[in-house]
């Protein structure tokens, strides 16, 4: 059975380090919104037949959709797009009755796998329309680029939202990320605990449970996102073959059912030791290789190959979630699972294992995360122009204030192992307050995460 899981994981492994670091298909920052033909809030003395929308990447057409809503707030599906002068031009076909006050909304996956939208409001002089309309014929009617307009002003600030708000989805895939970064955490957190702090925890019913919630987590999360893909790229082919096979021809696709297909290998390797209560070192050595790749998946569909230096962004992503998700899960396991059931002593005792190693993993954080910032920040105004520059200061300074936590606690912890069983009660509910906010507010960094992760660093 274990050289099976072996071979296993040595195949997906070398399927993920191929799609990382070889694949010519990877592009490297999120696609954005350039122009539109209408311009917003343009005024047009003739209707378009056809909108024109420029980005500044690719546009993989079967994920682009679009819709207008006429001046009597008459909603109509746009047919498929076809590309324009390049693949980062797409047009559509306009219905030929518009009048009036106009707006347009495009909706796309960009090709690193986010989804992004916006929308252009233009007006048509409606007496003009009914006046040339029984005399010029649909073939004589410029197309949109030939239109005469005059442009009131284009805000790109305001056209593109590239929060997925006309979807209704943002939330979901909000849920989503925040649901697999717990799955991870709850995980690496008593996978730390098993083998630095107690042996046979993964015996004790409440951390099974945990693993278990875990790894349902992961398998869930990863096969939700599969779906929500296919969602997003608008192919509701047939056959379900044919789904997947147009999924593996993205790269992002291909990434999440890599992903998915790793967080059931999870599951195949932990099986025998959650039913056996005990982890060998064949058996951690699979997980930590499957889990690593994992983590690589999950850094590759997020911001890690966004902007500069990729090859450096994706280890250095995959490090910073590892990192972070090993301190979380760390206090979790410890409050949850490892205090409820040992002495008032042997809890002074972990908090003394974990304090040291908390330490190292801290510095780990703060140095991927600077490294991280640098990339997709060129300048320090962006941090507070930026959804994505603002989520990310506010989510610093809740990770400052766990770090002062952390600190406090191991302060108060003394130099001299003998304490009276009065102040070793003591010392140990002040301890475990402090760790119960210090969770708290990691939950909150995991939320914070999870938007972060889906909006433009730009």
């Amino acid at each position: 059975m274990n050289r099976r899981i072996f071979l296993l994981v040595l195949t997906v492994l070398s399927t993920v380090f191929a799609m990382t670091f070889l694949t010519g298909r990877v592009a490297f920052a999120h696609n954005t919104f350039v122009d539109s033909n209408p311009a917003d809030n343009a005024i047009l003395n003739v209707a378009p037949n056809m909108w024109i929308v420029t980005f500044a990447k690719s546009v993989p057409l079967s994920s682009a959709s679009g819709e207008v809503i006429n001046g009597d707030n008459v909603r109509s599906q746009l047919p498929a797009p076809a590309h324009g002068s390049t693949d980062a031009v797409i047009q559509f076909a306009l219905p030929a009755n518009l009048s009036g006050a106009i707006t347009t909304r495009w909706r796309l996956v960009s090709v690193d796998g986010h989804v992004i939208s916006g929308r252009i409001n233009f007006t048509i002089n409606s007496t003009t329309i009914s006046s040339t309309a029984s005399t010029i014929s649909t073939s004589t009617v410029p197309p949109a680029i030939q239109v005469t307009t005059t442009t009131v002003s284009t805000d790109v600030s305001m056209v593109q939202n590239t929060e997925d708000v006309t979807s209704g989805l943002e939330t979901t895939r909000h849920a989503l990320r925040f649901g697999n970064y717990l799955g991870l955490v709850l995980l690496l957190g008593m996978l730390f605990t098993e083998i630095h702090l107690a042996n046979g925890a993964i015996s004790l019913t409440i951390g099974r449970r945990m693993m278990w919630a875990a790894l349902g987590l992961m398998v869930s999360t990863s096969f939700a996102n599969v779906v929500l893909f296919l969602r997003d790229t608008n192919d509701f082919s047939t056959h379900l073959l044919s789904r997947i096979w147009n999924l593996a021809d993205t790269t992002p696709g291909s990434m999440l059912i890599v992903k998915m297909l790793l967080s059931v290998l999870c599951v195949m390797i932990l099986v025998r030791p959650l039913r056996e209560f005990t982890l060998d070192k064949s058996q951690r050595q699979l997980l930590y290789a499957t889990v690593s790749m994992y983590l690589i998946t999950v850094a590759y569909l997020g911001h890690s190959r966004s902007q500069d230096l990729p090859l450096i962004g994706i280890p250095m992503g995959a490090l910073h979630i590892a990192a972070m998700s090993i301190w979380i899960g760390g206090l979790i396991a410890l409050l949850f699972v490892l205090l409820p059931n040992v002495s008032t002593g042997q809890s002074i005792t972990a908090f003394r294992r974990f304090g040291p190693a908390a330490e190292k993993i801290v510095i780990a954080i703060v140095a991927t995360g600077v490294i991280q910032t640098l990339r997709l920040h060129h300048g320090v105004s962006s941090l507070f122009t930026t959804t994505h520059g603002l989520l990310l200061l506010l989510k610093v300074l809740i990770v400052g204030a766990m770090v002062w936590l952390a600190s406090r606690n191991r302060a108060s912890l003394p130099q001299s192992h003998d304490l009276s069983e009065k102040a070793a009660h003591r010392l140990r509910h002040t301890l475990v307050k402090s760790t119960a906010l210090e969770s708290a507010l990691a939950l909150v960094v995991l939320g914070l995460t999870a938007i972060i992760s889906g909006s433009s660093p730009t």
